[in-house]
């Protein structure tokens, strides 16, 4: 397929796509008078094709264009579309075993994340954001006290966990698709494992292959746990994690699949 849709812009446009990266390519967009490549194309590990237009267009748009091989009218004036501007929406504080603050991950509308780090009573961004030898599990304080924990990919579900009365974590970083003997590392580490130990840990993947991934990962280095399951929630579409399972859902449903599942 993709080397389909490359040849296809490159006909559509007249300029070839150029590789940018590891299964990723730049090309001219389709959907706009472009001078600079500006859409992103990056093949996923399913095979399916993610568009990215960093002028603004739509990647249904760009799809349709591509798919269609028409091309818009180069002799037209084009306006990029403004910046929407950042909006904050969330803010997660991870704290050490004693309750105190170490860093915190904001949340932003159109999406986005920044990373600050608390120094000398206050918050500060730092190049580099957190150093990952100092960073502990999200809720460490409640993990420490608690007899089950769940373990979700993001905050956001996390904070529904606690919300129905339970506790769940996360690692600030998110997830990645791990893989034996290949460079790239996963995202949990190790040694956050200690303060699993002696509790009865329940993973609750997002469903794509970096959420299954990430969550059979941690479950294989799992040690020393008075038990431990992946549940695979039903009714996800693709992309979707426990937040969005949980609107539609409730705890005596997830209280059911993690009976079923012992």
């Amino acid at each position: 397929m993709i080397d389909q849709v490359l040849l296809k812009l490159s006909q559509m446009t007249g300029v070839k796509p150029i590789r940018s990266g590891h299964n990723r390519w730049k090309a001219i967009c389709p959907c706009h008078p472009d001078k600079n490549p500006s859409l992103s194309i990056t093949l996923r590990n399913d095979g399916g094709l993610l568009y990215h237009c960093f002028a603004g267009c739509d990647w249904k748009d760009v799809r349709q264009a591509i798919d269609n091989g028409v091309s818009v009218s180069y002799n037209i004036d084009y306006k990029p579309p403004e910046r929407e501007k950042r909006v904050l929406v969330a803010t997660y504080v991870y704290r050490d075993e004693y309750n105190n603050p170490l860093y915190r991950k904001l949340r932003f509308i159109p999406k986005n994340f920044s990373l600050q780090v608390y120094k000398n009573g206050k918050w500060v961004s730092e190049k580099g954001g957190v150093n990952r030898s100092l960073a502990v599990l999200y809720n460490l304080p409640e993990i420490i006290s608690a007899s089950t924990v769940f373990i979700v990919e993001g905050e956001k579900a996390a904070n529904k966990l606690t919300e129905w009365g339970l506790v769940g974590t996360c690692s600030f970083d998110g997830a990645s698709i791990y893989k034996k003997n290949a460079t790239a590392k996963p995202k949990w580490q190790v040694r956050y494992n200690k303060y699993l130990e002696n509790k009865h840990v329940v993973l609750l993947p997002d469903n794509d292959p970096p959420g299954i991934s990430h969550m059979s990962y941690i479950y294989s280095t799992l040690q020393n746990v008075k038990s431990k399951k992946i549940i695979q929630l039903p009714g996800l579409a693709y992309g979707d994690d426990f937040y969005d399972w949980s609107l539609l859902n409730d705890i005596s449903m997830l209280r059911e699949l993690w009976a079923k599942s012992k």
